[in-house]
């Protein structure tokens, strides 16, 4: 969850606001793991923590939210994010640092006009840069004072709480509140 469900996390909470509670279940999914590159490549190393997770979230406004994170799963073609509506879904596939993942919308309209359906191939409004060179040119321009942070401290903090209790879940079995907001 700290390698890559915390970038997730902090997406579903912008865009869904605060957990207020989570529910999750994780497991060891191999005990060892072969490290790819740099100077340990070809060893092997313990894995002491759950390595696949399923996450459950209930957020503030009474939305609902489910985080699957692994780095047990080599590839998915699953959707890195999807928001689904009550007359609607949005799914954006591929992966989330490429620019140009596609994405899906689904309407289910009931009016006269029944455009329900798919809409492939939506293009969202142009950016030259990919989300990872935008985070850093939005970090730069922060250090500049040319603009103000779009994540706060605060924000950062309660994605920290929302994974310490998703762990504490995984430990007990039961469902835990968070305490902080932002």
């Amino acid at each position: 969850m700290f390698d890559h469900g915390v970038y997730r996390l902090h997406g579903l909470t912008a865009l869904l606001g605060q957990v207020r509670r989570v529910q999750a279940m994780g497991t060891i999914s191999s005990p060892t793991r072969l490290v790819r590159a740099g100077p340990l490549a070809g060893t092997s190393i313990p894995v002491t923590t759950p390595d696949h997770v399923l996450m459950n979230l209930e957020f503030a406004s009474g939305a609902l939210g489910h985080l699957f994170t692994s780095l047990a799963a080599p590839a998915s073609r699953a959707p890195w994010m999807e928001l689904q509506f009550e007359r609607g879904t949005i799914s954006l596939g591929g992966e989330s640092s490429d620019k140009d993942a596609p994405v899906y919308v689904y309407i289910d309209d009931d009016g006269p006009a029944g455009l329900e359906g798919w809409i492939d191939d939506v293009q969202p409004p142009a950016d030259r840069y990919a989300t990872v060179e935008t985070g850093a040119r939005h970090f730069v321009a922060v250090l500049r004072g040319q603009t103000a942070p779009l994540l706060t401290a605060e924000h950062a903090r309660h994605v920290l709480d929302i994974i310490l209790a998703a762990y504490a879940s995984i430990e007990d079995g039961t469902s835990h509140e968070t305490t902080t907001t932002f």
